[in-house]
């Protein structure tokens, strides 16, 4: 481990790796705040899906190391993602979003290019965006490539616990709750606008493009 340090502090290895977490201003902004440790034996996770990087984005908290934040002894350009025009989710189907990377400094180094996905107009309490896909490349002084970036109907899902208010209630609901949720719980994923988030870290994107999510398919915009 040590050798390791002293390699990457005189720039005989790239410091290529990435922030797992996100390192807050100070402890009154972690999501866990003014729930842990609990009273009486009970915690309440009062964040939610709001976890980690999500809370901060969500919050607005500026945080001085985010999540996916990393160094490099050279720099990087990122291109504009180029997204498939059409694909079917609901059929199992794939999206590819293709990112070019290249190496603007003057040594080897290495890029991990981050995709995020957000809903524009949620139908529950989501994150503005989560990390759905990753990719490092290793790059020479110059040297560019192309990096594809693949997702699916998860990578726009979210869980649905379901409506305990099935049945003869759950007409009533609307208005009350909000639209009523589906008796059935499983994976779910709403039509509507998404956002495609591209860049180096959570709170550092290089792009945006959107795309619309329709009944079986979408078409993609930048």
């Amino acid at each position: 481990m040590s050798n390791a340090l002293v390699d990457v502090l005189f720039g005989d290895a790239e410091p290529s790796g990435r922030l797992p977490t996100t390192f807050p201003s100070c402890i009154e902004h972690t999501p866990s705040f003014g729930n842990f440790p609990g009273e009486h034996g009970q915690i309440r996770y009062g964040e939610g899906v709001l976890m980690g990087y999500r809370w901060y984005e969500a919050r607005k908290l500026e945080v001085p190391f985010a999540f996916g934040h990393g160094l490099s002894y050279t720099t990087f350009a990122i291109g504009p993602p180029h997204v498939d025009s059409t694909f079917e989710p609901l059929g199992g189907g794939t999206l590819d979003v293709h990112v070019s990377v290249a190496n603007t400094g003057s040594r080897r180094g290495a890029e991990v290019v981050q995709l995020y996905v957000g809903a524009v107009t949620p139908a529950v309490v989501r994150p503005p965006k989560e990390l759905k896909a990753f990719a490092k490349v290793w790059l020479d002084p110059g040297e560019t490539t192309t990096v594809t970036l693949t997702l699916d109907a998860r990578s726009f899902s979210y869980w649905d616990p379901g409506n305990r208010y099935k049945g003869a209630l759950a007409p009533s609901a609307i208005g009350f709750f909000g639209t009523t949720a589906e008796a059935t719980t499983g994976w779910r994923a709403d039509p509507g606008v998404y956002r495609i988030h591209v860049g180096r870290a959570s709170n550092d994107i290089a792009h945006t493009v959107e795309l619309e999510l329709i009944a079986d398919h979408t078409g993609a915009s930048a």
